[in-house]
């Protein structure tokens, strides 16, 4: 079972299109290119940048907010280091205090193992803004997000599993003796469109369960 540390893998699509009925290795379908479009399409349709963070300290710099005092990070913060402000480029850093210059927001993200998303000054700041911390949603993919890239990747999928299905059930028509008409030739035609109707309904399923996460995961 995957321990959600690290990016899904090819082992994980397969064995969710094996689990539903919709995987041959003769098909040679292109998982690991899936997987990689996912990826993308995830931290785009969460609208985090990145979503799965590297771990490492790294400095971001932002304009100072204007006619407000709430600065749109415009992914998490999930451990600050350092915030500071500065007149202009090159300018000395004004280091602030949390608590008393600024807060971080929503407040009890930490809590509820959510990345903080806003910077909310207590006074007015100008110039730019310097943030040294640790970027991203988390540090591993929650299960739910794991699960919803892996089937980003099914429905990328999708259209070519649907075209194997399609003709995997032909050649099976096509294969009864000259004898096997009638009723077995309408049995045929009948397994051939339940398959397809199933997999039409797995993935409605998928893509269900897709939109499902991103609405919970998406940028507020």
């Amino acid at each position: 079972m995957n321990d959600y540390q690290n990016q899904p893998a090819i082992a994980d699509l397969q064995g969710l299109l094996e689990s539903s009925n919709c995987f041959d290795a003769a098909w040679n379908l292109d998982l690991q290119g899936a997987l990689d479009s996912a990826i993308p399409q995830w931290k785009q349709d969460t609208e985090y940048n990145p979503f799965l963070s590297t771990g490492q300290t790294i400095t971001r710099t932002f304009p100072a907010p204007r006619n407000s005092r709430v600065l749109f990070l415009q992914t998490g913060l999930i451990e600050l280091t350092t915030l500071s402000v500065r007149a202009y480029p090159g300018a000395e850093l004004q280091e602030l205090t949390l608590g008393v210059d600024f807060v971080l927001e929503p407040v009890g993200a930490s809590d509820e193992d959510r990345p903080f998303t806003r910077v909310r000054f207590l006074r007015s700041v100008s110039g730019e803004v310097v943030i040294e911390g640790v970027f991203g949603y988390a540090l591993q993919y929650p299960p739910n997000a794991f699960r919803a890239v892996v089937r980003r990747a099914a429905l990328d999928l999708a259209p070519e599993i649907a075209l194997r299905l399609r003709r995997d059930a032909e050649t099976a028509a096509n294969q009864l003796k000259a004898k096997e008409t009638g009723p077995v030739r309408l049995e045929y035609q009948t397994q051939a469109a339940e398959k397809v109707t199933n997999f039409e309904a797995q993935i409605s399923a998928w893509s269900s369960f897709y939109q499902r996460q991103v609405n919970f995961y998406q940028l507020v």
